[in-house]
């Protein structure tokens, strides 16, 4: 843990279209992947120590907006930057958020529908950052501990470790709001998975919307 790590990242500016070909979004979507040596932190080191090996790679896909604006100003459909195209002509293929919460194609269901977890949410100010919403790696944390609830209720091991994440964010939480956590187990071949959405309180829309798999 004490080596570092080394990133190499690259970016896209682009837009997404509608059916007729008009413009509804402008998104920035960013690339990283991670690199670092092998090792240990106790014991003697492991075989081919200090060798670079891929650790991990994050895509992340960005909504250009003006949060602050009237709700029918908030929408960005041109960039007003010197030296950017308004419109940015790469054209981006926009993934709804509701296919976050479709099962793999070989998966099989420990779950027949998104059940409640048992632990309801209430947020805090330990969950903000310095901008008051609950911070974005919270979510996961939370749904992780769900689905090792979820994994333990169906007679499964949870010595698990959550190993690959995408999460779709719709609207931002607070500290004092109360939520809960709906999610769905499942089984694909040897690797266990949830997938799940966060509802505030006298809502049905998702705050986000979470598909985590896990393995040893």
């Amino acid at each position: 843990v004490r080596w570092p790590l080394e990133a190499h990242g690259c970016f896209q500016l682009a837009h997404t279209a509608s059916d007729d070909g008009a413009v509804n979004r402008i998104v920035l979507n960013m690339w990283t992947s991670l690199v670092g040596p092998i090792g240990r932190t106790n014991g003697p080191p492991p075989e081919h120590a200090g060798e670079p090996v891929h650790v991990g790679r994050v895509f992340a896909e960005h909504v250009f907006t003006r949060p602050f604006a009237p709700p029918e100003s908030r929408k960005v459909l041109a960039l007003e930057a010197e030296g950017l195209p308004r419109v940015p002509p790469d054209r981006y293929s926009w993934r709804p958020t509701d296919a976050l919460l479709a099962l793999p194609h070989a998966a099989r269901p420990l779950d027949e529908a998104l059940v409640p977890d048992e632990a309801p949410v209430a947020f805090g100010l330990n969950h903000t950052d310095s901008n008051q919403h609950v911070n974005s790696l919270v979510y996961p944390r939370l749904f992780q501990d769900a689905a090792l609830r979820r994994f333990a209720t169906h007679g499964r091991s949870t010595k698990l470790l959550a190993q690959r994440l995408e999460i779709a964010y719709r609207k931002p939480c607070f500290a004092g709001d109360r939520a809960r956590i709906v999610l769905r187990a499942y089984e694909d071949g040897e690797r266990l998975g949830a997938i799940g959405a966060f509802l505030l309180d006298g809502s049905d829309r998702p705050a986000c919307t979470i598909h985590m798999s896990f393995g040893t």
